[in-house]
């Protein structure tokens, strides 16, 4: 028998027994404390009233109690504890309302791609642990200030008040897709979400137009299968290309269609060959070279930063080694890992993988990291490093002197090698600030025994003064260009 129909049998069969024990108890009692036959007329009918009264209160009390519990589910999804449509709606009206003069609200609707076939593999119980996963994440990340909704099987909904400016609203819209690709790769799962975005108060000033607008943007991203879509026209444009951007650099990644060049550094004294560093480079079959910059902050906020460095790892294992220049010729090859991915303990491990599998140039490697990135959490990247350090992988630090802590790293981080930032090295010759920077950029690391590189180098001044200040390393355009691997041979059987 279903729950509800025997909840309602109970409250029948109760109110049976308690009608039943009144008429008889009731009787009983009238009989023993009324002989006056006209005063047990009058008895029995405020008896009756009585009985009238208590049962409208039981009444009212168990109606009341289930109207409580429905309005609670209609408030609350039940299996992830995020707010249903109607509550979703009523509380974003508020926060238009209660909103200052420089903020606005981004409503972002979100909707799980081939949620049906999760269903199907993973059974209804795997199903809603992925939702429940993902609403544990949501309520972890965000404030109480951020309004979290599930307004749908799939389809959850989050309500940001941010300051005026497109920046601010790029920032909201990256956090939760990136929530949603961290969901899925902690639960080991390959699955997309679409993406609808409303920004009051061009695309309503209500809750309900709003959310219209952000409902209207979903659908229209599902149909065309865009990852995220805007319901204003000229933003919707700008998105659909960086989409389109997005899906060329997944199947350049699958297909292996990036290429690599490789930047020699050498030893300012001796000008030796210390080491290259491996850039990745995208020549796009449409739009033409595609800057790094671009391409790879396009995948740090789609989380496809651990698929570069794989791509990274196994490349310049074939080109370095097809050559013979991992055999005694190259002393070091250093490679950039994001931010993101230092900084997240799930990436670095199948980083670990992927440099386990290449055992040729394992042994060379080196990691570079920006200074912001290591600054995220230096006790947590203390770990990192000296657990990588472990396996023989030498670390430096990119950019240097472009944070506001470098001391901090200099003091606390294991690190092998810093590299000074080349709007550093530009003015060295003729700005004493600059000059100045780097001497004591250099004084310092050379006290923790740590290997200094100048970036940039790309005059004889600036290669003179380096050395005269005690720099051990430089690259550079006056030293040598980026070159792929058979001109970087070329390159060294001419040093050489």
């Amino acid at each position: 028998m279903p729950k509800s129909l025997a909840s309602a049998l109970r409250i029948t069969i109760l109110y049976a027994v308690f009608a039943a024990l009144w008429i008889v108890f009731s009787d009983k009692a009238l009989e023993l404390l009324i002989h006056d036959v006209n005063f047990m007329t009058q008895a029995q009918t405020l008896k009756g009233w009585l009985f009238v009264v208590v049962t409208a209160a039981l009444l009212f009390v168990l109606v009341s109690n289930a109207f409580r519990t429905i309005e609670a589910l209609n408030q609350m999804d039940s299996l992830t504890g995020l707010a249903r449509h109607f509550t979703f709606q009523q509380i974003l009206d508020q926060r238009l309302h209660l909103r200052a003069e420089d903020q606005q609200v981004v409503l972002m609707y979100l909707d799980i791609v081939g949620f049906s076939k999760l269903n199907h593999s993973l059974g209804f119980d795997g199903a809603d642990k992925i939702l429940t996963s993902f609403a544990q994440r949501l309520k972890t990340h965000y404030s109480a200030s951020v309004l979290m909704g599930r307004l749908g099987p799939d389809q959850f909904a989050i309500a940001q008040v941010v300051t005026k400016g497109e920046e601010h609203v790029d920032s909201a819209i990256n956090q939760f897709r990136q929530l949603f690709d961290t969901n899925a790769r902690a639960n080991h799962l390959e699955i997309d979400c679409a993406m609808g975005v409303a920004i009051e108060p061009n695309d309503g000033r209500t809750a309900k137009l709003l959310m219209s607008s952000a409902n209207s943007a979903l659908t229209k991203a599902k149909l065309e299968n865009s990852g995220i879509q805007f319901f204003n026209q000229e933003l919707s444009k700008q998105e659909t290309e960086r989409q389109l951007l997005l899906q060329d650099l997944r199947l350049a990644l699958k297909n292996e269609h990036l290429s690599l060049v490789y930047q020699p550094q050498y030893d300012l004294r001796s000008n030796n060959l210390t080491g290259v560093e491996v850039l990745i480079r995208w020549r796009h079959p449409r739009l033409g070279f595609i800057p790094p910059d671009q391409f790879i902050e396009l995948a740090e906020e789609n989380n496809l930063c651990d698929k570069i460095s794989a791509f990274v790892l196994k490349r310049a294992q074939q080109e370095l080694g097809g050559f013979g220049l991992l055999d005694g010729v190259i002393p070091r090859v250093s490679i950039n890992i994001s931010a993101v991915e230092f900084n997240s303990t799930l990436l670095m491990e199948k980083l670990m993988v992927q440099i386990n599998k290449a055992e040729e140039l394992a042994p060379l490697l080196q990691i570079e990291i920006t200074e912001t990135a290591a600054l995220d959490d230096i006790t947590k990247s203390v770990s990192v490093i000296k657990r990588l350090k472990q396996k023989g992988i030498r670390f430096s630090v990119d950019d240097f002197g472009t944070g506001y802590t470098s001391l901090v790293i200099l003091r606390d981080l294991p690190i092998d090698e810093v590299k000074i930032d080349r709007s550093f090295i530009h003015y060295i010759t003729r700005d004493k600030k600059s000059h100045a920077i780097v001497q004591a950029i250099i004084t310092m690391t050379q006290g923790f025994d740590m290997t200094v590189v100048a970036e940039g180098v790309e005059t004889d001044e600036q290669r003179a003064m380096l050395a005269q200040l005690g720099c051990n390393e430089a690259q550079g355009y006056l030293l040598a260009m980026p070159m792929e691997v058979h001109q970087l041979a070329e390159h060294f059987s001419l040093v050489g």
